[in-house]
């Protein structure tokens, strides 16, 4: 940390009871490099948290209020096909058994197999000593929302990638600006790219027809929106801890 603080992408305050350390002005995609070196080491457990919240959601509004191992797997799996181009992720049965690993390390639990009560999962989240999704997933959502809200916007018009990453780019400064999204690190052309990419892999920007094409937008911008809600949610729970 001091060898950045020396290289000015970190900064420290120490004159206080504790440090406190920040990012330098203007060295968020800097700082983001070194953080993407370590990054895969923690998205497992980043996805299992947001996919347990996920669960608890859907247990909070469901007639027995328990929440399924096998919603929280889904929800995981979910999130893993989104963040597929940014992460290389283990096969589907050693990713299922490291989310149940993961589960175990958030909170004591007996057997990951098992339903449980919505709020003894949301407890779970809320007793944690450490919540990581915010931290990890946020600069890719954020940016993945960018995308999916403006192909969107598109309704008939083709796409002309370039224009289309420039307006992604003036937008991500305006949300900066508007605090509806963590930091510049998310106004990366690298992160459009990546979810540009996405979107053609789902067929997300031709070869269907205007009605169809507008239609997957739209499920694909509140996919994200979602996700993104769910990782502020647990931002604001580690807050409150």
């Amino acid at each position: 940390m001091h060898q950045l603080v020396a290289s000015g992408v970190v900064s420290v305050y120490e004159a206080g009871t504790e440090a406190v350390w920040g990012i330098g002005e203007d060295q968020h995609l800097v700082a983001a490099f070194y953080r993407n070196t370590a990054i895969h080491i923690l998205v497992d457990r980043a996805i299992a948290e947001t996919a347990l919240l996920a669960a608890v959601e859907n247990a909070e509004n469901s007639a027995d209020g328990m929440v399924s191992p096998v919603t929280v797997r889904d929800e995981a799996l979910s999130l893993r096909e989104l963040l597929k181009f940014e992460f290389l992720f283990s096969g589907r049965a050693q990713f299922e058994k490291e989310l149940a690993d993961e589960v175990r390390l958030i909170g004591p639990v007996e057997d990951t197999s098992k339903a449980a009560a919505a709020a003894d999962v949301r407890g779970l989240l809320e007793s944690a000593d450490l919540l990581l999704a915010h931290l990890v997933l946020r600069p890719f959502l954020d940016a993945y929302h960018i995308v999916a809200d403006r192909l969107a916007a598109l309704e008939d018009e083709s796409l002309d990638e370039n224009a289309f990453l420039n307006e992604c780019l003036e937008l991500g400064k305006q949300w900066e600006l508007q605090r509806r999204i963590a930091s510049a690190e998310s106004g990366s052309m690298e992160l459009f790219k990546t979810a540009l990419r996405l979107a053609r892999h789902r067929e997300l920007v031709d070869g269907l027809d205007s009605e169809q094409l507008a239609k997957r937008h739209q499920e694909f911008a509140d996919e994200v929106a979602t996700a993104t809600r769910r990782v502020n949610a647990i931002a604001e729970i580690a807050r409150a801890h």
